[in-house]
């Protein structure tokens, strides 16, 4: 497979790479650079791609490795950002593509020999994408606050940055629509936490309109039914979340299960779209069984 792997970073427990991807199909320009760090049990054989959601970069799902540290943990950063080379275009065939082609590369070089798949929000959809390319076998699939199409909040978010180009340079507008999805009522302590976290986990602003973009003419709804059999999927859920609605989750679950596959579904509450550091947080100080948990017992199942 057409591919160079260069490592950046590398200690007892993480590693950094970036890996050059050759002659590309669908996406302009057609050689580019993935950004991907490499966590938890570096000797595993089976592996976890953790993709992020739109705005951010791959720091922000970091907070997940304590919690699933028996396994080898692939965090990838899309387009744009971080050492991941920019591309022209902005579709979610492109970006999963990318992710799609990094994926088999890493098998292929024998970084692992099965893989399970996390996508958060824009994630999911690109984790949808990935199973039915099938360029690499994947296992399970978690749709972490996500869905694969159908109606969500963002709507609005991308009417805002098309018809007012302007949001491109105004870094309050572009804070209304990256902090659209907290749950009604969070903390200013925490929107300000998060706000601070932005320099480091956030996408560069052009690359925040990029996402909404491409995520727009997103939708693999009607798709489902092409899944490799077999594939287990799970949706974890906010109750509060306005941004991927309990109904689009829910729709993807319901259609997934009534074609036969394996389906689980947990509804966190108090939770919005962005509050999962939050709620992690929360249940490493109580000792409550939380989302963390229930992704591993159904990783394990």
């Amino acid at each position: 497979m057409n591919c160079e792997c260069t490592t950046v970073y590398e200690n007892s427990d993480e590693r950094t790479i970036y890996l050059k991807l050759l002659g590309l199909d669908g996406v302009e320009p057609s050689d580019i650079t993935v950004e991907i760090k490499i966590a938890g049990d570096l000797q595993a054989r089976r592996a976890l791609g953790i993709m992020h959601g739109a705005h951010i970069n791959h720091h922000f799902m970091e907070s997940l490795t304590p919690w699933l540290d028996d396994m080898k943990l692939i965090y990838l950063s899309a387009p744009g950002r971080l050492g991941s080379s920019p591309i022209e275009t902005l579709t979610g065939d492109a970006y999963a593509a990318i992710f799609s082609r990094a994926f088999a590369c890493l098998k292929e070089q024998g970084e692992f020999d099965s893989l399970d798949l996390l996508g958060y929000s824009m994630g999911g959809y690109l984790g949808t994408r990935i199973c039915l390319l099938r360029e690499v076998e994947v296992g399970r699939l978690v749709y972490f606050f996500s869905c694969a199409g159908g109606p969500t909040g963002i709507d609005d978010s991308i009417e805002l940055v098309t018809n007012h180009p302007e949001s491109r340079s105004d870094p309050e507008m572009l804070g209304c629509i990256a902090v659209k999805g907290f749950a009604p009522g969070a903390p200013a302590e925490y929107m300000g936490m998060v706000a601070a976290m932005l320099p480091v986990c956030g996408a560069p602003p052009e690359w925040m309109i990029n996402d909404m973009i491409a995520l727009g003419k997103t939708d693999y709804m009607a798709q489902l039914e092409d899944l490799p059999a077999g594939t287990k999927f799970m949706f974890v859920n906010g109750a509060d979340d306005q941004v991927i609605l309990g109904a689009s989750s829910m729709a993807t679950a319901d259609r997934l299960a009534g074609l036969g596959f394996d389906v689980s579904v947990v509804t966190v509450p108090d939770c919005g779209h962005i509050d999962f550091p939050r709620k992690l947080h929360n249940d490493l100080l109580t000792g409550e069984r939380g989302i963390a948990l229930h992704v591993r017992e159904f990783l394990n199942s």
